[in-house]
């Protein structure tokens, strides 16, 4: 006898994926935490994180799935590409599903307040069937094999995202690969993958310095069936602490709550309630995840005590900043010693040579002095174009070539020194901006030394969320203070 079995149905309508639809996938609530897991265009957006997933549904029903999920997400060096990996493990009642993926996203820059991701996910999804967990009056029963069935599957997932400012679109297609049949082994059993599609907008609503409001409004659905739209409130306590509260349309309510610990380690909780009459009565849905952002914690292994190094790069700083006046004025004292046996000599020859001969000697001293101010004037432009990934000190590939031009100047010019100011814009406390904004002065600073440039000749200081040139309440104005700023002495 041959046995069709669709993966999203168990013996009884109850252990239906939800109640009316033949949803196989699990849409977690701790997505808010970690987007990448329904949608690989978010694949190395942010910095380079790794999260755990755990999600148990309907807790007290026997054979109710539960899902453990691990996700990793990679920046591509210094391109606007990512790469991830995950892999997951699902069971639910005598099916148990592996998968295993690779995803790549790209991320286009539009404008300088707008980016638009594509990204895709390969894998294989592997299906098993326990007939031991089948419950069963004759045990010896012919349509049970003597022994557990599995088979694997292609699979792919597609995603979009578009974010504009404080908005921000997304759209997914799961198992792309959907409805294409395959077969267990000798054929006995069939199975089918349903297609999944997820949509969301959000936008970031500023209600003080450090909190802000994120409405969503997202939907999911599977194809050929009704669209399940959802409702999520979510209070971003700036970047440390939030709490979402979330409304499934006749389906089911969540509260979601998530803390960042010291930048580098993310923990979140969530549990959900159905209200649909068939399958309200239980435990509910918990989900808990875990995620480790690995620059953050690369950074406080390998440097210490940060706040004491960068206050001891700043004392550096001045100390050779003084040094260099120092020297600076024993070099102007000499030049102006220079110009003073430059216009003597003038003075007792004017009696013997014509205006025309005394301003070409004038022009003939000074032909080989670069006019500061025009430096001053070049520098101030090019720092525009020194730009840095959000949240880190890391250089965009563009301002190298803004920073060789730099480098081209101040070795022709050996008499020029500068001084390096780095600055934040306002997201997070006083104490981690003053630190990002040294952390930004110093890498320019030390990709000019890289270059052969005498040390004495440049100097870098933080000066944190000071002297802002625009205001800290758009995306477009933060990106301006975050900046760096020369000045030519």
């Amino acid at each position: 006898m041959k046995l069709i079995i669709k993966y999203s149905l168990v013996v009884g309508i109850v252990l239906t994926k939800s109640v009316g639809f033949s949803q196989q996938l699990s849409f977690l609530n701790t997505n808010l935490a970690n987007p990448t897991t329904l949608n690989p265009a978010k694949i190395g957006e942010k910095e380079n994180e790794i999260f755990l997933h755990h999600r148990n549904q309907w807790i007290g029903i026997e054979g109710a799935p539960d899902l453990s999920l691990l996700t990793s997400s990679f920046k591509l060096g210094g391109t606007n590409s990512g790469i991830g990996f995950h892999v997951s493990n699902e069971n639910f009642g005598i099916f148990n599903t592996v998968g295993g993926y690779v995803t790549y996203a790209h991320h286009f820059k539009i404008k300088n307040d707008q980016s638009f991701s594509m990204g895709i996910d390969v894998g294989v999804k592997k299906i098993g069937i326990d007939y031991a967990k089948v419950i069963t009056v004759n045990d010896q029963d012919p349509i049970l094999p003597a022994y557990d069935r599995a088979a694997a599957k292609f699979d792919i997932n597609f995603g979009l995202s578009y974010r504009s400012n404080n908005f921000e679109a997304q759209l997914s297609a799961l198992q792309l690969l959907g409805n294409i049949k395959g077969d267990f082994e000798n054929h006995e059993l069939d199975y089918l993958f349903s297609r999944h599609f997820f949509a969301s907008l959000s936008y970031k609503i500023k209600m003080g310095k450090t909190i802000s409001l994120i409405p969503i409004v997202q939907a999911v659905s599977v194809q050929g069936l009704n669209v399940n739209p959802e409702i999520i409130a979510l209070l971003d306590f700036n970047d440390v602490f939030w709490i979402a509260g979330q409304y499934k349309y006749l389906r089911a309510t969540a509260i979601t709550v998530g803390i960042n610990f010291k930048k580098a380690f993310t923990v979140s909780y969530s549990a959900e309630f159905a209200t649909h009459e068939l399958i309200k009565t239980n435990g509910g849905t918990h989900e808990i995840v875990f995620g480790i952002k690995l620059d953050k914690l690369s950074n406080k292994r390998g440097g210490g005590d940060l706040s004491s190094k960068k206050m001891e790069k700043t004392i550096m700083s001045y100390e050779e900043r003084l040094e260099y006046m120092t020297k600076e004025n024993v070099a102007q004292e000499q030049e102006l010693e220079q110009q003073k046996q430059r216009i003597a000599d003038l003075e007792k020859k004017a009696s013997s040579l014509t205006y025309a001969e005394v301003q070409a000697m004038i022009d003939e001293a000074n032909k080989n002095r670069p006019s500061v101010e025009i430096i001053k004037q070049a520098f101030k432009t090019k720092a525009e174009s020194i730009q840095f990934e959000i949240g880190n000190a890391v250089l965009k590939t563009s301002s190298y070539i803004v920073l060789d031009e730099i480098i081209k100047v101040l070795k022709e010019n050996e008499s020029v020194s500068l001084t390096i100011k780095g600055f934040a814009d306002s997201s997070g406390n006083d104490k981690n901006n003053l630190t990002l904004s040294q952390d930004r002065a110093d890498t320019v600073k030390d990709y000019i030394l890289s270059k052969n440039i005498d040390e004495l000749r440049i100097l870098s200081v933080g000066l944190g969320t000071k002297y802002p040139i625009a205001t800290n309440e758009t995306m477009k104005g933060r990106e301006l203070n975050r900046r760096v700023e020369l000045e030519v002495k």
